[in-house]
Order: C-alpha cells, then sequence, then structure tokens
C-alpha cells in the first residue's frame, strides 16, 4: 500500500520523459528534473522516518 503513491510517481515521470520533456536541451529542464527527484527523495526520507517512530513506540 505504500508503495503506490511511489509506483504512481515513477509512471508520471517516465510518461513525461517518453514524451521529451528532456529533449529540448534546456538547463531549466533538467533542473527541474533534478529538484523534482530531490523532493521525491525528501518526502520519501520524511515518511520512512515517520514510519520508523511509530515502530519504536
Amino acid at each position: 500500500m505504500a508503495l503506490l503513491p511511489l509506483g504512481l510517481f515513477i509512471a508520471l515521470l517516465d510518461s513525461e520523459i517518453i514524451k521529451g520533456f528532456l529533449s529540448s536541451g534546456e538547463l531549466l529542464d533538467h533542473y527541474s528534473y533534478i529538484g523534482l527527484l530531490l523532493a521525491a527523495v525528501g518526502i520519501i526520507i520524511f515518511f520512512v522516518l515517520q514510519f520508523d517512530k511509530k515502530s519504536e513506540g
């Protein structure tokens, strides 16, 4: 159940890349892509830490 949002995020990102999201070669597109990935990783780490806190107690 917890992996469903991650799977949806990967599917959305994959579809955007297939459409040619990064094919323009624009620097802003690449920065947007990296920023999106960093935000997703940050959110995943946050949820993992929250789950870990609940498991300890």
